[in-house]
């Protein structure tokens, strides 16, 4: 394991909980390094896989199969933290298979990157364990593959080793290239690019059909500060491919006098946003609201806030300060303009010189339906209420209703459910 996986950071909670699971093995006899020791890079893996999946648009994963995917990827590393490796593989194989079944529709594309994201975590998972040793009921680790009768290239994972440098210090930059195709590819060129100037170009020998490859380039680094590293996979298009919009995959890299490990950098995360009111109207001033934390070891200030609706910029707030554990509420307001959907976006933000350690958390988003033009309603009231029993679990409620200058009676038929009452018929018995 090299020198930037061993940093890579995780939660305190789960630095509590090895405590507790060491503990309570030494006084049972038992050690976790009897299987394996825990390695910090693939708890990193599973937090952001975890993150993926949380900030995928609701539009798009519908929040049970997100639910779902969730428990998958929380009892695997519960799994791994129990020294069961095996096991963990086991249910990373269920939240695969389920990955795979969303390939069809408007989910194919987000179910390839969930499915090919927890494809690596489960790769680096089965290379941790001990030498020598297999899973007696190993799940088979294979990329989707497509119908296309010719290579479909697509980058999967850019990483670097140190996650970052100190000034006349470069770093490994390792790629990982997936072939969706049912064609093998040879001789593939990639680029690698830092702040858009290319400092490397390498051709993958072989890259077989429905299979990865990886490769591994030196960055020779650059000034303090961020630096936005690329690798554009056929940057030339000189491999067939029936997509040739997904080649290429980015990554910012920081230099730094002082290296700072992955578990000490600021963290700002967005916990949910939500609108009042639920079901606006045309014209209608919608409240918005975003609920930032700090998931980080370090207090934050000068945190930015952007609302937008539609891509659009609508609104924006700033948190002056937010210390480590805590969260904080910004509101900022809208017009509903037009009927019909709109997709409200809220991005929290640090400054540009604060390095952070996941940038994937900080993003969520919701779906806004608004309805036709408001029309101004006069009040409406409720007059000679009557409720009639019928056994136990039935009622029958009769009363007028008085709508401006019109006057409705009605009838309610409710029935009873556990401890609620649900309305099973409604009829207008006179106009008045």
């Amino acid at each position: 394991m090299s020198d930037g996986q061993a940093e890579r950071r995780f939660p305190r909670w789960t630095i509590a909980f090895l405590m507790v699971v060491a503990v309570s093995l030494h006084m049972s006899g038992g050690a976790v390094a009897d299987r394996g020791a825990v390695d910090p890079g693939i708890l990193s893996g599973f937090q952001e896989l975890r993150n993926y999946v949380q900030n995928a648009p609701g539009q798009t994963l519908p929040r049970g199969l997100k639910t779902s995917l969730m428990r998958k990827l929380d009892s695997a590393e519960a799994a791994y933290l129990r020294g069961q490796p095996c096991t963990s593989a086991n249910i990373l194989g269920a939240y695969l298979n389920e990955a795979r079944a969303l390939t069809r529709g408007e989910r194919a594309a987000l179910a390839q990157d969930l499915y090919e994201r927890g494809l690596l975590l489960l790769s680096d998972l089965l290379a941790s364990l001990p030498e020598g040793e297999r899973c007696a009921h190993q799940p088979k680790a294979e990329y989707l593959c497509s119908e296309a009768p010719w290579p479909e290239l697509a980058p999967v994972s850019l990483t670097t080793d140190p996650e970052q440098t100190v000034p006349q210090s470069g770093l490994t930059v390792t790629l990982t290239v997936a072939n969706r195709g049912r064609v093998a590819a040879q001789s593939v060129p990639v680029a690698f690019l830092s702040d858009g100037q290319e400092f490397a170009r390498v051709a993958v020998a072989d890259v077989p059909a429905c299979a990865g490859a990886m490769l591994d380039v030196w960055w020779p680094g650059g000034e303090l500060g961020p630096h936005e590293i690329e690798a554009r996979v056929d940057p030339d298009n000189a491999v067939l491919e029936g997509m040739e919009a997904n080649n290429s995959i980015e990554r910012t890299v920081y230099v730094a006098f002082e290296l700072v490990r992955p578990w000490e950098r600021p963290n700002v995360v967005l916990r949910g946003v939500d609108f009042s009111p639920e079901r606006p109207v045309a014209g209608e001033l919608l409240t918005l609201r975003a609920t930032v934390g700090n998931a980080g070891n370090t207090a934050l200030a000068n945190v930015s806030v952007r609302f937008s609706v539609d891509g659009e910029p609508v609104d924006r707030g700033a948190i002056p300060e937010l210390v480590p554990g805590e969260e904080a509420t910004v509101t900022g307001s809208w017009a509903s303009a037009t009927p019909g959907r709109h997709y409200l976006a809220v991005a929290a933000e640090l400054p540009p010189e604060v390095a952070e350690r996941n940038s994937t958390d900080n993003v969520a988003t919701a779906i806004v339906h608004v309805g036709g033009e408001s029309v101004p309603l006069p009040d409406l009231l409720v007059e000679e209420i009557t409720v009639t029993q019928q056994g136990t679990d039935r009622r029958v409620v009769t009363f007028v209703q008085v709508f401006g200058d019109d006057r409705v009676r009605k009838e309610l038929t409710l029935v009873r459910e556990g401890q609620n009452w649900r309305i099973v018929s409604e009829r207008t018995t006179e106009v008045l």
